[in-house]
């Protein structure tokens, strides 16, 4: 399929360009979905620590038991996507668990107040710290995968379209197109469309040949059975001076 014409080079151009926009959107909502929802499980994970650890240390911290407060940290930070906690007091780290170091982080802090005899005494802060470049790590994968499944995707129905649209259209126009460059218009001759004959198209063609012939010899008994025929299959014979053409029936 040789694209040597310019109106084959714009659909082709057309098609690729709208192509690759629809995967970009399609990829750039895929990720940002994905991303909201590992963001969304980052988010109950603190939630849960806020829930069920924050008490545990409060009250650790005011009975001041290091080892109860070293356990308790030691256990969040076992916690998915936990990088490391700890707590400060004063403006300085008490006591912290560094499980990794990580370039992308999301921190949290809560203040860890304790009430006694209706006096609310602040103790420290409670701070953890997410580790995001597994989210991160992940999205970038995701985008590869994404960009070369639904680039594939995408080329190959485009190259569908663009291959039925050539066959169904673009090929016509250019043989018309080509047809009427050549066409002398002081005596006009007749052109038809370069495509393929339908087996309907081949039986009445023979019927019109026989029939031609059997006209030619006079034989009109046979060329009205002909006709018969063809009316019969859902054609209607036109007979002109020199030729027989046809139409459908139910034209």
């Amino acid at each position: 399929m040789k694209l040597k014409h310019p109106l084959a080079q714009q659909l082709l151009v057309g098609i690729l360009l709208t192509s690759s926009l629809l995967t970009l959107m399609i990829t750039s909502t895929i990720i940002w979905m994905d991303y909201k929802h590992d963001l969304g499980v980052i988010d109950q994970g603190l939630a849960q620590i806020e829930k069920s650890h924050l008490p545990s240390v409060t009250n650790a911290l005011w009975a001041e038991d290091e080892k109860q407060l070293e356990l308790l940290l030691q256990g969040i930070s076992e916690l998915p996507n936990v990088s490391s906690v700890f707590i400060r007091q004063d403006n300085a780290t008490r006591i912290s668990v560094n499980k990794t170091d990580t370039k992308y982080a999301k921190r949290k802090s809560w203040a860890v107040d304790y009430r006694f005899n209706r006096t609310k005494y602040h103790l420290g802060e409670l701070i953890v710290v997410m580790d995001m470049s597994g989210v991160y790590g992940y999205l970038a994968d995701k985008v590869v995968v994404t960009l070369l499944t639904q680039g594939a995707k995408t080329f190959i129905v485009s190259l569908i379209i663009f291959t039925l649209v050539h066959l169904l259209v673009t090929r016509h126009l250019n043989h018309l197109a080509y047809a009427m460059s050549h066409v002398n218009m002081s005596t006009p001759g007749e052109f038809k469309l370069d495509r393929k004959k339908s087996k309907d198209d081949e039986i009445i063609m023979e019927i019109i040949d026989k029939r031609n012939l059997a006209r030619k010899e006079k034989n009109w008994k046979l060329a009205d059975e002909l006709r018969d025929k063809a009316e019969s299959l859902g054609f209607i014979l036109v007979d002109k001076k020199d030729s027989t053409t046809w139409e459908p029936k139910d034209q």
